[in-house]
């Protein structure tokens, strides 16, 4: 066990009757149980768009025969927009149709089309505003060029949401996970997302570096009047660092 003590979080679920003793969460087992959950969102995108994009009808790559099999990759996942993008950076969005605005400059974009496939990374989605994280995967034709890439911009509040629903954490518990910039990504205060841990506190900064630095470790810090103990890990799949914690 990593922490002196486990997490005591009372899970808030109509299952447990009041009475019942709370049920307590290690701290390995409640940041494992985070990063299988959210990566595993993250991951089954890629790994739907990356079926898709081997059909022959999607290798095609005219949007008439690569909207159906989006769809599919829409039912099956997180709250996302589901895109498509040709080699110069026009594309089209499922539900909407083609786009005005350009992605050729996205760094998503550029890596996807150098033949590697994104998790995770961290944009303003220009279709709708909101904070995303993308997953983009290239197209190959048959003779294995990259002719575009099929993308998916997953709303970062919803994903946050979602797993506090799926943990069942108590409110004394918190979770965040940040980018390799230091850019919160999810967070169990969904407020916080997209922030900079270093302009929020002098506290939270070096927890940011703290975090930047190491690929694992325990930290307490104080913020907003109150002691708060963190486990965190880096993902090999998205690369977040992620944090799961107690309020004390």
């Amino acid at each position: 066990m990593r922490w002196v003590a486990a997490l005591a979080a009372i899970v808030a679920c109509c299952a447990i009757p009041a009475q019942a003793a709370p049920f307590v969460i290690d701290g390995d087992v409640g940041l494992s149980s985070l990063i299988a959950l959210s990566d595993g969102h993250l991951g089954t995108m890629a790994g739907t768009l990356e079926a898709i994009a081997a059909t022959p009808d999607v290798q095609t790559a005219r949007w008439d025969a690569v909207k159906g099999p989006l769809r599919q990759a829409a039912a099956l996942n997180v709250s996302a927009i589901v895109t498509f993008a040709r080699p110069d950076g026009s594309y089209w969005v499922l539900g909407s149709g083609k786009q005005s605005a350009n992605i050729a400059d996205r760094d998503y974009f550029r890596t996807a089309m150098s033949g590697q496939t994104v998790i995770g990374e961290l944009v303003v989605s220009r279709t709708t505003g909101r904070q995303a994280a993308v997953v983009a995967v290239p197209i190959r034709n048959v003779a294995g060029t990259v002719v575009g890439i099929l993308g998916a911009s997953i709303f970062l509040d919803d994903l946050s949401a979602r797993l506090k629903r799926e943990m069942g954490i108590g409110s004394n518990v918190i979770f965040w996970a940040i980018d390799g910039t230091g850019k919160i990504a999810i967070h169990s205060d969904a407020s916080n997302i997209f922030a900079e841990p270093g302009k929020m506190s002098p506290a939270l900064a070096n927890v940011r570096d703290e975090m930047l630095s190491h690929d694992g470790g325990t930290i307490t810090y104080e913020y907003r009047g109150a002691q708060r103990t963190v486990i965190y890990r880096k993902s090999a799949i998205s690369n977040w660092r992620y944090g799961f914690g107690i309020v004390h």
